[in-house]
């Protein structure tokens, strides 16, 4: 009989695969490389110009947002590529 894993175990499992597969995104897409360094700049800017606290939620948010679309709009181009190619 297999052991059950436990709930924190496998969250941990889930975060480890989530990270492998962002860095692996970072290193082989030009797409999500600009988007990065983008978000980088911004950050810099967001100290310089000592941005509020509500400022850097929104800035924090938007940036993962368009992070995370980049990330889809790369899986949905995978996927055609294999179906048609």
């Amino acid at each position: 009989m297999q052991k059950k894993e436990t709930f924190l175990k496998g969250r941990l499992k889930g975060i480890g695969y989530a990270t492998k597969g962002a860095w692996l995104l970072i290193k082989k897409e030009d797409s999500i490389k600009i988007q990065v360094v983008i978000s980088i700049i911004i950050t810099i800017a967001g100290f310089y110009y000592n941005i509020s606290s509500t400022e850097w939620i929104l800035q924090t948010i938007v940036i993962a947002l368009v992070l995370s679309v980049e990330g889809l709009n790369t899986a949905i181009e995978n996927i055609l590529d294999f179906i048609h190619p």
